[in-house]
């Protein structure tokens, strides 16, 4: 497992499942993941970092 997380990237809607160290979550829409959304889920993920 990694140590270095800040944060966990997950679909949305999204199963539940364990998360031990309570990372925060970015969601983002879950069909990004499968239409090849790179780019779209780059940015979501830049977007909560440069809010935070």
């Amino acid at each position: 497992m990694a140590q270095d997380l800040d944060a966990l990237v997950v679909p949305d809607p999204s199963t539940p499942f364990n998360d031990p160290r309570q990372l925060p979550q970015i969601k983002v829409p879950a069909k990004l993941f499968y239409e090849d959304g790179v780019v779209a889920i780059k940015k979501i993920v830049d977007d909560y970092f440069q809010a935070s």
